[in-house]
């Protein structure tokens, strides 16, 4: 996997840190990852950090990521997602790709800070 994504099971949820530069093979691996990560609790709980990333894939590509991110999303019972976001390319790239999501037990946030985050993953 691109090192440039980490991932890691913090106490209350995955954390999914993207700094530098994410392609959108990029991005299907690490679904692919937590989809076939059979040690994550069936109550996920994320929390994506852009840590100034940079990512490589548009409009289009982020309408098939949500459809891979619902294939995704069907293995738990459910998923709460809380995106910390800094950047407003990224952010739009966040709506588009979790608007377009039709999964039921998939619930997303997008945050400024990371307190906020956490306690809204906490609920």
């Amino acid at each position: 996997m691109n090192p440039n994504i980490t991932v890691e099971l913090k106490e209350h949820y995955l954390e999914v840190k993207l700094k530098g530069e994410v392609t959108f093979q990029d991005y299907v691996s690490l679904m692919s990852k937590v989809k076939f990560d059979e040690h994550l609790p069936k109550h996920l709980r994320v929390l994506g950090i852009d840590d100034g990333v940079s990512l490589k894939f548009g409009p289009s590509d982020a309408l098939l990521l949500s459809k891979m991110r619902d294939e995704t999303v069907s293995k738990f019972l459910s998923v709460k997602h809380a995106f910390l976001v800094e950047d407003p390319l990224n952010t739009a790239l966040a709506v588009l790709t979790t608007s377009a999501m039709k999964s039921e037990n998939y619930h997303v946030e997008i945050f400024s800070s990371r307190i906020a985050a956490e306690q809204w993953l906490k609920e």
